[in-house]
Order: C-alpha cells, then sequence, then structure tokens
C-alpha cells in the first residue's frame, strides 16, 4: 500500500515537471516571437529610413 502511495507521488512529481517546462517552453516561444516581431519592425523602420 505504501509503495502504491509512493509511486504516485513521483508520478505527480514527473508531472509537474513536465507541466513546468510546457510553461517555460511557452514563455521562451514568447520571447521568440517578441524577438521576431521586434527586428520585423526595425529593419520596416531601417527599410522607411534608407
Amino acid at each position: 500500500m505504501a509503495n502504491s502511495r509512493i509511486k504516485n507521488e513521483v508520478k505527480g512529481l514527473g508531472r509537474k515537471k513536465d507541466f513546468l517546462k510546457r510553461i517555460l517552453n511557452i514563455r521562451e516561444f514568447k520571447y521568440l516571437i517578441d524577438d521576431i516581431l521586434l527586428f520585423n519592425a526595425e529593419s520596416k523602420f531601417q527599410a522607411k529610413k534608407n
């Protein structure tokens, strides 16, 4: 009985880790999108100046 509870705890921890990884990936993805948008905006601005 105690053994299966420990297994479930470990499974729960694994799920939490995956969840955190997913959140981090989403945040990094958002930064990537922001960088791309910023780069596009800057290059358009440069093109307008020239």
